[in-house]
């Protein structure tokens, strides 16, 4: 096992695992707990970012693609855990940090009370912050999870400094009242500030830096490849198994000039010339978009990028645009391949679009990277087919299936409760972790022949990445 090199922090901010439990390495630096660091090392109060999420050592076992999923029933607990577990109290001996902050998604609560656990055996006294996705949509957070301090709920940048400031007793600290989007506790009661007031002004944010992540210096540097980037906040689009757009109804952009400066960082900095923008739907401003890629192609270096993106969104002259400006792949969220579940998604788009635009992207010689799920409501034996049908004829450089999980709090969660079945009883955090398929919610498939329906689906996306040699 590497030493660990001990160095001066005041706030820690932890990002659990969850590729990580399933075997998977990704050497790669969370966004929001990023731009969190980069915030509070800007106003002088030592942070860093511990991503659980990468391995600091290596002494884990990787699992196949395919096998994730049938074996998922055994991930939790595993000895990965254990052994990350373990690696977090080293990390926590070594930082000693004043103040910790844990960001929190839905997959990964099954975990979050042992980590909480993990912290007040290393550092007793030492004040818990919860903040993340998860405190988006749950409806009973503060009893889901155990010791926690303090919640931040939503964009929480100046939210989380005005509590570190409380917290450290910094001149100009606001009372707890006063902090925006601040669950707390108070005479054996839970004080609820209310939603965090969203700004609008992005550029006004320090952009996340590599070198506020532990250990990045010590054995990680060099498998740092590729830095994601954030453009905008919010997504235009209502897909009914998504709940961003609930809490984040409008836009907001990043100027085409601040994102250059992060890319001129990264370059001059870390020697990282590929990048991925992580925006829900890149491009959804038209004079943002064509900027963009114009001081793009002005910079002094070249650089490779790919991004996510809706189908709508696609034409043959922005694929040009976006090719002259070292775009090499495009990701699509394409879901299903019945136009009937793409209407249930509220997809807004049909078979014959996502064929058409596919077509465009492959013509225009950049990779296509596709995204399926299974497991939908009503989904039947013959939307199945149509979606491996259609995954076949777009011809993806890569494809990714995933299991249908209903978050709480979407409006498609809200329809399978209503007239389908009853899926708060049957969906307990550990079940979102593992993806387990609810067999009720789905059409009149046996259970055995869906099995065989979804294995044969995973091997043909293992047929299509092993053909382009995407996990070689």
């Amino acid at each position: 096992m590497n030493k660990i090199v001990k160095s001066e922090c005041e706030v820690l901010l932890i990002y659990p695992p969850y590729f990580r439990l399933l075997g998977e390495f990704r050497a790669w630096y969370p966004l929001g707990v990023g731009y969190l660091a980069s915030y509070l090392n800007s106003f002088g109060i030592p942070t860093k970012v511990y991503n659980a999420d990468t391995e600091l050592f290596k002494n884990e076992n990787i699992i196949s693609y395919k096998d994730k999923f049938y074996k998922s029933e055994a991930v939790l607990p595993n000895k990965n855990e254990q052994f990350i577990l373990h690696e977090m109290k080293n990390v926590l001996k070594s930082l000693q940090p004043r103040i910790i902050g844990i960001s929190v998604l839905t997959e990964n609560i099954p975990l979050i009370n042992d980590i909480i656990q993990v912290c007040h055996d290393s550092l007793s006294n030492v004040p818990i912050i919860i903040g993340g996705a998860h405190t988006l949509i749950s409806q009973n957070l503060t009893k889901e999870i155990c010791d926690w301090d303090y919640i931040l709920i939503g964009d929480a940048e100046e939210s989380l400094f005005a509590l570190v400031k409380y917290l450290l007793g910094l001149n100009s600290s606001p009372s707890l009242k006063e902090i925006d989007g601040l669950i707390y506790k108070e005479d054996e009661r839970i004080r609820n500030n209310g939603i965090l007031k969203i700004s609008d002004n992005l550029d006004c944010l320090p952009f996340p830096n590599l070198r506020d992540m532990y250990s990045f210096n010590i054995d990680l540097k060099e498998k740092f490849k590729k830095v994601m980037i954030s453009t905008t906040r919010g997504c235009p689009f209502k897909c009914t198994f998504c709940y961003m757009n609930k809490y984040y109804k409008e836009m907001r952009y990043r100027s085409p000039e601040s994102v250059i400066k992060e890319i001129e960082f990264n370059a001059f900095s870390f020697d990282i010339t590929k990048f991925y923008f992580i925006d829900d739907s890149f491009g959804t401003n038209k004079s943002f978009f064509y900027d963009l890629c114009n001081l793009i192609n002005s910079l002094s270096f070249d650089i490779k990028w790919s991004c996510m993106t809706h189908e709508k969104l696609i034409s043959r002259e922005r694929l040009e645009t976006m090719k002259k400006a070292g775009c090499d792949s495009i990701h699509l969220g394409i879901e299903s391949g019945s136009d009937r579940i793409l209407k249930l998604l509220g997809k807004k788009t049909t078979v014959s679009q996502i064929e058409t635009k596919a077509r465009l992207i492959n013509d225009a010689g950049l990779k296509l990277k596709a995204f399926f799920m299974v497991g939908m409501p009503t989904e039947t034996e013959e939307d199945i087919k149509k979606s491996m049908e259609l995954l076949k004829k777009i011809e993806p450089h890569e494809a990714i299936l995933q299991i249908y999980v209903p978050y709480p709090n979407t409006k498609l969660y809200d329809y399978i409760n209503e007239n389908i079945c009853n899926i708060a009883s049957f969906y307990n955090w550990s079940n979102f972790y593992k993806a387990k398929i609810n067999y009720q919610m789905i059409g009149e498939i046996h259970q055995k022949r869906f099995d065989t329906l979804l294995k044969n689906f995973f091997n043909l996306v293992e047929e299509i990445n092993e053909e382009n040699k995407v996990y070689g």
